[in-house]
């Protein structure tokens, strides 16, 4: 993966108690989600910044619920860096500030099993409990990672499950993987359908239960018809009863049914992204 893709490890912040927050700690006004560039944050006045902070077990998307204190350029950050070495550079702390604000995909430093990687847009900064990557066929390379063929050969390279960037760069790139994006992006817009469901993430936007409309109900009636033809080769047809939008219970029952389906769709993504994988690498005999 070195030839075409850059990994980084993230800064220290030297205080992350004073630096870093939760979102929903600090006014929602005063975060900068969008910011592209250092030139961008030095003519804007928000204080706050996402930033990539590791986190729980959670592949293709997610785990961003913190904001890290980047006022200016960072300014004040870099003004405690410099004290805390003494009166030299804040680059000791503060470090790959070139990938600032890109998008990228990022995965937890240290794991007790297989690395989980994640996708993320522009605008965020990241820490040292969060490794980075980027480059061209960002989606791709989340797709080999979240593998079975990439956790195999990572157990070679990082036996003691420390995931770091020098690891991580050894993994073997095969051109082939870019026609496994189509899966890898279902796999990615699940993962965020279900992290923005709660109102733990910052693009919450109401209660999922008040979601659940004639559309959801038409929907998972469809798939239990492919379903059972799936499991059966047998076409059968269901004649729906009327949407009991009214009822609490109706929409909790619909509301569920909708997961499972999702949820069960996400893992044959992942098999089939396995399947894929391990043609590609030619590993038939080994995995």
């Amino acid at each position: 993966l070195e030839s075409s893709f850059e990994f980084k490890k993230g800064m220290s912040t030297g205080d992350n108690a004073r630096f870093i927050k939760n979102w929903n700690e600090v006014s929602f006004k005063n975060i900068y989600f969008d910011c592209t560039s250092e030139e961008d944050s030095l003519r804007d006045e928000r204080k706050w910044y996402p930033i990539n902070c590791g986190g729980t077990f959670r592949k293709w998307y997610g785990n961003q619920d913190s904001v890290v204190n980047w006022f200016h350029n960072g300014e004040e950050m870099k003004s405690n860096a410099i004290v805390l070495n003494h009166g030299g550079h804040w680059s000791r702390y503060i470090t790959s500030i070139d990938k600032f604000f890109h998008c990228g995909l990022s995965w937890n430093a240290i794991s007790s099993g297989d690395i989980c990687v994640r996708y993320f847009g522009t605008g965020f900064i990241f820490c040292s409990a969060s490794m980075c990557g980027y480059g061209d066929n960002i989606k791709s390379v989340i797709g080999l990672l979240n593998s079975k063929v990439g956790m195999d050969i990572l157990k070679v390279l990082a036996p003691t499950m420390n995931y770091g960037p020098l690891q991580v760069k050894k993994i073997p790139l095969i051109d082939l993987i870019d026609k496994c994006t189509s899966v890898i992006n279902l796999c990615i817009n699940i993962s965020k359908q279900d992290w923005d469901a709660h109102e733990t993430s910052w693009d919450f936007e109401e209660n999922p239960l008040l979601a659940v409309d004639e559309e959801t109900y038409i929907d998972n009636i469809n798939h239990k018809i492919e379903q059972h033809e799936k499991e059966t080769g047998e076409r059968i047809c269901i004649d729906p009863a009327a949407p009991e939008l009214d009822s609490l219970e109706w929409r909790m029952e619909q509301y569920k049914q909708k997961w499972e389906h999702l949820f069960m769709q996400l893992h044959e993504n992942e098999e089939e992204l396995n399947r894929q994988f391990i043609d590609i690498y030619g590993l038939q005999d080994e995995l």
